[in-house]
């Protein structure tokens, strides 16, 4: 709430603002410097405000964060004060404050007086209930002449001289985040300003209804260093009469926030290439490239980059800006703000028609799956947030033009996302003995990583989805994308992808995107638990038919990449594409007609987790005791007892260590198969040039040949590498006989790989490590990447 304020006492209207800042500003400057500034020079009239867009998710996540502070309060109200929430708007409430729970009204600060005055009546206020013997203060307003801040709670313990007073604040989040705790300390800070003797823990109260505490002395040396920063950079703001430029050395920015987008655009920030990284653009602009038109136009790259990355982000930049050869180009309307139709167009071309070339042969039994979740969600007792509410599918048409079959199986509670994954995987499964070379076809990681999610969060089918997995029936689509084609905008999500294969069936209606979605079903909560079952019955429509589009998008993105592979390497005949034989669609018309979806769960779970057939002797018993766990504890965990809680964590620790070892095992997998930037983890070496220092040999006593070679490249930033490390080396085709893929893989890897010596040669990692040739293969292409984690 960066806020310029004119002394009210000063007659003079000409006098310097007097800038107050409050707690949100300072987590604000340690985000985004360039934001703060700018924020500063807006409130300073140098520069126009900027339009803040309207975002339903940030207004749901505010409501339910207010929500989740009155749960606090109330709970607050009836352990300490059983004559209940006293409100206090002035001093005459001071009196009768002594072992109560106060609230100061929001009115405190919003009287009669200049805002200055009335801040600093507020804050008064606030130190006047506690030193009347508050038991809480709610809503704590603090006011020192320049911090302005509200203290969720502020908590005495003790009485008399042995009180002591603690900042608590409560956070929806579900952990402990740096931007609370920066605030935790800017409220003890206050405090101890004001005299009073201050716990040396302060607390957070998260959304799953845990409290954590946190040592002040940890906390206070980093609000005071933040609170340093801030304090130069409003005095620099206040002295210069200019407002910020962008590229200012002396500010940080984060390039992502609102404020830097809009000066990315404005621009032509290079910050705008698809896959550029911060550690990209700083490197760039060393080298004098600034703007995404030079990078497009730059013959050389900066020399701490390899040649590479360098030619794939220039490639990437050229097709942004128009400056590139392209495989073809779409040209569309659609409306604007205004309302007013606006011509659009978006370019493509095939980079790697061999990327799509290994996708796996088509089959009659293929399924388009897409999930649709809400973050959000928290069940009645407030202890498990985010439910996976619709698993939704559509089949390959089992004829050309017609209309492809959609199930959708829903979930409306925890239970219900138990039953729901146990019908998905015993649909597929059941597909699968009639199809055994089906695929199931999905866009970007979201659906394997919540699958396995699930699976592990009730217990059930863990071994199931991990073979899914495995055996590469689960296809991402995105990882395709980005290794086959390029395209001229900024993102590769499925939505900017449409414009190229969906032609007259371009998205509308209410439902459009994955935020929609979520509010959509939050109001679609309201309206059944209000008893409006013909709105609750639209709304799921509504979400049924964005879930069905998403499924069907995934289909035609899949014929378009092949047909687009095809006519790269001149091999496709006919015209242009058209998605209409794909959806049995005629043109202009899309949606899902009603009683089209398929079968909804009930929430009853009839199926069998009686599989030990198929598995290990060790993990059919433990199978048996989850099951048998789960028949006691039940899945509505605010029901459970004590005994109950006590019971469901031993049977969860029963399947722990494998649960544990699979994490590892899917980073690695992911390695195989997913683009290089989209790698998880941050313990990678990106492997830039290779040199044999030795030939293969057998060391005496050796099974194995052996030989030294000095590696080039980069580490991610903050990993440090030791002699002795053991890694695992990653190839590109061909690979070594030896090194193992995987079914849907297009890399892989050999174990073993061990870090003889490190070095530096300017930016550049120099490893010398000593490979293996299991088997004695030694073909194949020398390794092009090191991972620092994942399985041993």
């Amino acid at each position: 709430m960066i806020d310029p304020v004119v002394h009210d006492s000063d007659p003079d209207a000409s006098a310097a603002p007097h800038v107050v800042w409050s707690a949100s500003d300072l987590v604000r400057a340690a985000r985004c410097e360039f934001a703060t500034v700018r924020r500063l020079d807006e409130v300073l009239g140098r520069a126009p405000r900027l339009a803040a867009e309207a975002d339903d998710m940030l207004e749901r996540a505010a409501r339910l964060g207010d929500a989740h502070e009155s749960r606090v309060l109330a709970r607050y109200v009836d352990r300490r004060d059983p004559a209940g929430l006293l409100t206090a708007r002035g001093s005459d409430d001071v009196a009768g404050a002594a072992g109560r729970v106060v609230t100061v009204a929001a009115e405190a600060a919003r009287g009669a007086g200049g805002r200055r005055e009335r801040l600093e009546q507020a804050h008064g206020l606030t130190l006047a209930l506690l030193e009347e013997g508050a038991a809480v203060v709610h809503q704590a307003s603090f006011f020192d002449g320049e911090f302005h801040g509200l203290a969720d709670f502020i908590v005495r313990s003790g009485e008399g001289a042995d009180a002591i007073f603690t900042v608590v604040d409560a956070k929806l989040a579900r952990s402990a985040k740096v931007d609370a705790l920066l605030q935790l300390g800017a409220y003890a800070d206050q405090l101890e300003a004001a005299g009073f003797p201050v716990a040396p823990e302060a607390r957070l109260v998260l959304g799953t209804g845990a409290e954590t505490s946190h040592r002040l002395a940890d906390l206070l040396p980093v609000f005071r260093e933040r609170r340093v920063r801030l304090r130069s950079l409003i005095a620099e703001r206040v002295a210069d009469a200019a407002p910020v430029a962008w590229g200012d050395p002396r500010y940080s920015a984060c390039g992502a926030c609102d404020h830097c987008t809009a000066e990315v655009v404005a621009n032509d920030d290079v910050l705008q290439v698809a896959g550029m990284r911060r550690t990209q653009r700083d490197r760039l602009r060393a080298a004098g490239i600034t703007t995404m038109t030079e990078l497009a136009r730059a013959t050389r790259g900066p020399r701490d980059m390899s040649a590479a990355t360098f030619e794939k982000l220039r490639r990437q930049a050229a097709m942004q800006t128009g400056l590139a050869v392209v495989d073809g180009t779409v040209v569309w309307t659609e409306r604007d703000a205004d309302g007013q139709e606006v011509e659009q167009q978006r370019s493509w071309t095939v980079v790697d028609p061999g990327a799509v070339e290994r996708l796996p042969a088509p089959s009659p039994g293929d399924i388009f799956f897409d999930f649709e979740g809400d973050p959000l969600w928290t069940d009645a007792a407030g202890q498990d947030w985010g439910l996976d509410y619709l698993f939704g599918l559509v089949e390959r048409p089992t004829e050309p033009g017609s209309r492809a079959p959609f199930h959708a199986f829903w979930a409306h509670d925890l239970t219900q996302e138990r039953a729901a994954l146990v019908a998905f995987v015993d649909y597929v499964t059941e597909r699968r003995r009639r199809y055994p070379d089906l695929h199931v076809y999905h866009y970007a990681p979201y659906e394997k990583t919540h699958l396995v999610s699930i699976a592990a969060r009730h217990g059930v089918y863990e071994e199931e989805v991990d073979d899914l997995l495995r055996e590469g029936v689960l296809v991402d689509l995105y990882a395709t994308v980005r290794e086959s084609v390029r395209i001229s905008t900024g993102s590769y999500s499925i939505k900017k992808l449409e414009p190229l294969y969906m032609g007259e069936h371009l998205r509308s209606g209410d439902v459009t995107d994955a935020a929609a979605s979520i509010v959509a079903y939050a109001t679609y909560g309201e309206a059944r638990d209000s008893g409006d079952e013909a709105r609750a019955d639209e709304l799921l429509a509504g979400i049924r038919d964005y879930n069905r589009y998403d499924c069907d998008s995934t289909l035609v993105l899949l014929e378009w990449l092949r047909w687009a592979a095809e006519r790269a390497g001149g091999a496709a005949t006919g015209g242009a594409f058209r998605p209409d034989p794909y959806l049995g669609l005629d043109p202009h018309v899309l949606g899902v007609p009603a009683g089209a979806a398929g079968a909804v769960p009930d929430g009853s779970d009839d199926s069998t987790d009686d599989r030990s057939a198929a598995l290990t002797d060790a993990r059919a018993a433990v199978l048996a005791v989850e099951g048998r766990v789960r028949e006691i504890v039940g899945e509505d965990r605010a029901a459970r007892s004590a005994d109950e809680d006590a019971l469901a964590l031993l049977g969860a620790a029963a399947g722990y260590y494998a649960r544990e070892d699979k994490a590892a095992w899917r980073e690695h997998f992911a390695r195989l198969v997913d683009p290089v930037d989209e790698w998880p983890g941050s313990d990678n070496f990106v492997v830039e040039s290779a040199r044999p220092l030795t030939g293969w040999s057998k060391p005496p006593r050796a099974r194995t040949l052996r030989r030294t070679v000095e590696l080039r490249g980069r580490l991610d930033a903050g990993r440090e590498v030791r002699e002795g490390e053991g890694r695992t080396a990653l190839y590109d085709a061909p690979w070594p006989s030896a090194a193992k893929d995987s079914v849907d893989g297009h890399r892989a890897a050999i174990d073993g790989l061990t870090v003889e010596s490190t070095s530096r040669d300017g930016d550049v990692h120099v490893l010398v490590v000593q490979e293996k040739a299991p088997r004695a293969s030694t073909g194949g292409t020398s390794c092009r990447w090191l991972s620092f984690r994942g399985p041993r």
